[in-house]
């Protein structure tokens, strides 16, 4: 599918197309078919014109109704070299696809983290390098990022958990809380399954048994009350604001 989809954009961008390049579980080796998604990026060579951007939404919306399951799994985003470079929160919306939905947006505040991932550990489907594209992320822009990250897309989700109610979103939720503590506490990044095995041998006991529900859920299983994901995020989250 993924060699599919290269050959398509390849096609649609010509001359724009840089590269190719996956993150997230893809990149670290922990990708699981039941839960993770299939996080890419494409770099280009400068902002893509309206014509072109329509053209990719369309391919995209060709793939999804086609019913592939890996096609629904797809997080990816078409982004120029001038900013792929380092996060500025100004920058020019780009084409995005998330959930199935192909949407213009800026690259939120968590792409500090992709940034870093695709810098150390990326892997490449095609293109030059990413080390040239990408400056280095320090350990304070990280620590930096989880707060803008809880500040941008956790903090309101207290006023509106209504996502908290799609399935998997829950243990989503409480393996993410404890990567975004991870990375403030130690200024590195790690997996949701490594930094929730750390959590577990630093947490009070009363958060074992939802961690571990979390790193043991499959699509279809039941999870903990909102209630209970809800208590455990307000209890990460101060305790991140501390550091």
């Amino acid at each position: 599918m993924l060699l599919d989809l290269h050959d398509r954009v390849s096609d649609i961008l010509g001359e724009r197309f840089i590269g190719m390049y996956l993150y997230g579980s893809l990149a670290t080796d922990e990708f699981e078919s039941e839960r993770s998604d299939i996080d890419y990026v494409v770099i280009t060579d400068d902002y893509l014109a309206d014509p072109v951007i329509n053209a990719l939404e369309s391919m995209h919306r060709e793939l999804f109704d086609k019913g592939d399951r890996w096609v629904k799994k797809l997080e990816g985003a078409y982004v120029p070299m001038e900013i792929i470079r380092r996060h500025e929160s100004n920058h020019p919306p780009v084409p995005t696809i998330n959930e199935g939905k192909f949407y213009l947006a800026p690259l939120d505040s968590d792409w500090i983290f992709q940034r870093h991932i695709l810098r150390e550990s990326g892997r490449t489907i095609s293109g030059p390098p990413l080390r040239d594209f990408i400056d280095t992320v320090s350990s304070k822009d990280l620590k930096i990022a989880v707060h803008d990250v809880i500040d941008d897309w956790w903090e309101p989700m207290f006023a509106n958990p209504s996502r908290l109610h799609d399935p998997g979103y829950q243990p989503y939720a409480v393996l993410s809380m404890c990567r975004l503590l991870y990375t403030v506490t130690s200024g590195e990044l790690a997996s949701k399954s490594k930094a929730a095995t750390w959590a577990l041998g630093v947490l009070p006991a009363e958060w074992v048994p939802l961690i571990n529900h979390a790193l043991a859920w499959h699509d279809g299983d039941d999870f903990e009350s909102v209630e209970r994901t809800t208590e455990f995020m307000q209890y990460i989250i101060e305790l991140c604001r501390r550091s």
